[in-house]
């Protein structure tokens, strides 16, 4: 699939479920190679199986799952504090640390 994205990598926290899960899957419609960054290592394996399977993801042919703990977002959350963020433009960045309400 080639699309907007072809050839950039998307990592994706929280891509095991809900809106996570969706942009993943929009990311790698547009040919993004996906990396799914989730708490919930069943999730994430079951996500990057699935979309593997419908051939969405291009990451060696398969969407990658890493396991990520809270502590992994105190880097995004310190540079978006900081002004070294002030000249961010036109790049998004989902937050969200792999937690899903339920």
């Amino acid at each position: 699939m080639s699309g907007r994205l072809e050839g950039r990598v998307s990592i994706v926290t929280g891509g095991g479920h809900g809106i996570g899960k969706a942009y993943a899957r929009g990311l790698a419609k547009e040919g993004a190679k996906i990396v799914i960054a989730e708490i919930d290592a069943a999730a994430a394996k079951a996500v990057a199986e699935a979309m593997t399977k419908e051939g969405l993801a291009a990451a060696g042919g398969r969407a990658l799952q890493r396991v990520e703990t809270p502590e992994d977002l105190v880097g995004a959350i310190l540079f978006f504090a900081s002004a070294d963020s002030d000249f961010v433009t036109g790049q998004t960045l989902v937050v969200d640390g792999g937690s899903c309400m339920r």
